[in-house]
């Protein structure tokens, strides 16, 4: 298993597989650097820290796909159509398993801005299903105080309210305090 991670690199990017696609989901490099980690090899865990983070723009949007050539996805100023809202978690979770499983306290502290910036930009996103719209209306009431609608589901288009989304904002909430303490 290992042997195939460590093959299917491309340069700093860790991808989910050979397939037809030649881009980089942070959710696979976040959860398949676990795997490096626990095996004691951190190194390539630490490039892919190093390079993503540089991604992360200063408002908090954390890139979900990285494209060939280590080029992040554009991000959509104009609404939530293919845009995933995962990211921003399942990066702050990727910082908190970098620093569990290695020590190293000054990556964790300079990209703990970037930490912080991901979790406000979720906090934001979240702010829009916070309305007395969502509050008040029967159709909408079931996605009041969760993250807006997006394509994290795997595909599904038009964008779709995504539980999955919500889960790793509430992780990266919890290893936000973490790195915080």
């Amino acid at each position: 298993y290992l042997a195939y991670i460590l093959l299917n690199k491309d340069d700093v990017w860790i991808k989910p597989g050979p397939r037809n696609y030649n881009h980089a989901w942070v959710r696979d490099g976040a959860i398949t650097s676990v795997a490096l980690l626990r095996m004691g090899i951190d190194e390539p865990v630490k490039r892919y820290v190093d390079a993503y983070s540089a991604l992360v723009r200063d408002d908090g949007w954390a890139p979900f796909i990285i494209l060939e050539g280590g080029h992040p996805v554009a991000f959509n100023e104009h609404g939530h159509e293919g845009q995933e809202y995962d990211s921003q978690g399942q990066y702050v979770a990727l910082i908190r398993q970098y620093y569990d499983f290695t020590g190293d306290r000054d990556t964790a502290e300079r990209y703990f801005g970037k930490v912080m910036a991901a979790l406000r930009f979720a906090a934001r996103l979240r702010e829009e299903r916070k309305t007395d719209e969502y509050r008040n209306d029967p159709e909408l009431k079931p996605y009041y105080g969760i993250l807006p609608e997006s394509n994290s589901h795997e595909g599904y288009f038009p964008a779709k309210h995504s539980y999955w989304d919500d889960y790793w904002y509430l992780r990266g909430l919890s290893d936000g305090a973490y790195l915080a303490q």
